[in-house]
């Protein structure tokens, strides 16, 4: 007789964890029985995509109505129109108020001279906002509904629509009472520069600084604000797009980070990868003694995948040439570098076969990661991948 193995919940749910980012996997499993169902919407109903106020954002909006069982399993809420009018807030903040579960917002393109919704409890549990191409009147105004707000990413993919900021005192007034723990900066620096080296911060950890060439502002001012309690550093440098960069250039960007840094993340092309190594090689293991070190190359800007072996090869002469045996460097590719086609298994074979020395000698760990998602949610790339358009 055959016998049927039957594993229980605790251990089935386990291994659909682990498919968290292969949607078509996840859905068979949905199709496979009922025990198996509630973890595969799980994974794949947490982030809700909206692009039309009709189609979502309104009272008889048809998620809502026809499939109230799925909205527990929502925790983000992306919503991309370029204008919200004729009370298109006031759906949206009543779609918000049912959706208990939601802790993260995007918003990208919203265009608002005047927020002011009628009730805020809909932002109450909002514990991460992201905003691309984002103009409102006034910051410090629309930041204030969130109170429990613990990660802000201010993002904008062209310039600065945000409006003049007359006073930073009001910014950072409305930051020092939210318990922030992380900050994302990307592009426009100044109208927010001030204001975060004005507030008292103490929980913030984590800063993203994305920069697009040497001339940005610097962030020495938010760096040295912060330095008592900065414990991660991400410097995106891939928008540098220059051939032959000047090591000299990224210099300033490094003596003001904290000594006492728990991560030091850099992410940009290889051959800025290769400048950055060549400026942190003799200063690492005396500036940053206790301080895990992570490249991520994430775009290749010059051509196809054999102008970047060069590059690579001179990465890695600098990480074994200037760099002290006793620093450990976590090296990821992800984005561009690794196509989606049938050349994957190839040029993952040839990184690896670039950087096996240092692998061995035990100072370099490499890893590699595929999906767009996963490296989003692993800080390997923007959440906003239009950013380096």
């Amino acid at each position: 007789m055959t016998q049927t193995l039957h594993l229980p919940p605790e251990i089935t749910d386990r291994v659909i964890d682990f498919l968290h980012y292969d949607i078509s996997t996840l859905r068979r499993c949905a199709l496979v029985c009922r025990a198996w169902l509630p973890a595969s919407r799980f994974h794949l109903f947490q982030c809700a995509y909206v692009t039309s106020r009709d189609g979502w954002g309104h009272p008889d909006s048809p998620f809502l109505h026809f499939c109230p069982h799925l909205a527990p399993f929502v925790r983000e809420v992306v919503l991309s129109t370029p204008s919200w009018r004729d009370g298109g807030v006031d759906h949206v903040l009543s779609v918000l108020q049912e959706l208990h579960t939601v802790k993260r917002l995007v918003l990208l393109d919203w265009n608002i001279v005047s927020f002011v919704p009628k009730d805020t409890s809909a932002f109450a549990h909002i514990t991460e906002l992201t905003t691309s191409d984002f103009a409102v009147g006034s910051l410090a105004g629309f930041i204030a509904h969130f109170p429990r707000l613990e990660v802000l990413k201010l993002y904008d993919s062209h310039s600065s629509r945000l409006g003049p900021v007359r006073d930073a005192s009001d910014i950072s007034t409305i930051l020092s009472r939210i318990p922030l723990r992380r900050l994302d900066i990307a592009r426009w620096h100044e109208p927010i520069m001030q204001a975060v080296s004005r507030a008292s911060l103490p929980k913030l950890t984590c800063l993203f600084w994305i920069t697009t060439s040497p001339e940005d502002p610097s962030p020495q001012l938010i760096l040295s604000a912060l330095s008592h309690s900065l414990q991660e550093v991400t410097l995106d440098l891939t928008l540098w797009c220059r051939k032959e960069p000047n090591p000299e250039d990224y210099f300033d960007l490094f003596k003001w980070c904290p000594s006492g840094l728990r991560m030091l993340r850099i992410r940009g092309t290889p051959r800025i990868l290769t400048a950055v190594a060549t400026v942190l090689g003799p200063i690492v293991q005396t500036t940053f003694p206790q301080t895990e070190v992570e490249f991520v190359c994430c775009r290749n800007s010059w051509g196809t995948s054999g102008d970047v072996v060069a590059p690579l090869e001179a990465l890695c002469r600098q990480l074994q040439t200037t760099w002290p045996r006793t620093t450990i460097v976590d090296l990821g590719f992800t984005g561009d570098m690794l196509p989606a086609d049938e050349r994957a298994v190839w040029v993952k074979s040839l990184m690896t076969s670039i950087f096996t020395k240092l692998v061995k000698r035990g100072t370099l760990r490499l890893y590699f990661v595929h999906g767009l998602r996963e490296a989003q949610d692993r800080d390997m790339l923007p959440p906003l991948s239009r950013l380096y358009m």
